[in-house]
């Protein structure tokens, strides 16, 4: 039963740590396979998104997969089709709001997981971790230093070593 409940804690343990960004490719995958499925099955012109971008603005397009996948002005697009007409390219895309919004939720978790994890550095840094370790490594060099707890420390040597016994 031990065994059991202590895989189970090491499975959670690992999943809170870093099975989110696991979770998170996944639900990526899936939403990046289901785009493709749509396009293969062939989409109405009406389904589609155009954005037409100048050969001077090009370099405002953030390519995540080249001539595949990329931002502007804040959205995703998963692109159809291009055509090249006039000096300007037109890009038949797939507004990709599910993706979009996946990436804010996982940028949202993170940054209060980054917080947190901040806070918790800083609680345990004050109480457990010296607030200079160079000073305290040079004034006590032989001894062990808790910060705020050195008074507390009792060591099981005596400090004064009692005579050798007369014989």
């Amino acid at each position: 039963m031990r065994k059991y409940a202590s895989i189970i804690l090491l499975f959670i343990f690992m999943f809170v740590s870093g099975g989110y960004q696991i979770y998170f490719k996944y639900l990526q995958y899936d939403i990046r396979q289901e785009i493709k499925r749509e396009i293969r099955t062939g989409l109405n012109e009406m389904d589609l998104t155009l954005v037409v971008v100048s050969s001077e603005n090009e370099n405002k397009i953030n390519w995540i997969k080249k001539n595949k996948e990329f931002r502007y002005k804040g959205l995703m697009y998963d692109v159809v089709r291009i055509k090249t007409k006039d000096n300007k390219k037109y890009y038949y895309c797939i507004n990709d709001i599910k993706e979009k919004n996946l990436i804010a939720n996982y940028v949202r978790h993170n940054k209060r997981r980054n917080k947190a994890l901040l806070r918790l550095r800083k609680v345990l840094s004050n109480k457990y971790l010296p607030e200079n370790p160079s000073e305290n490594l040079k004034t006590y060099k032989d001894k062990i230093y808790f910060a705020k707890y050195r008074q507390s420390y009792n060591s099981i040597y005596l400090e004064i070593l009692p005579p050798p016994p007369k014989v």
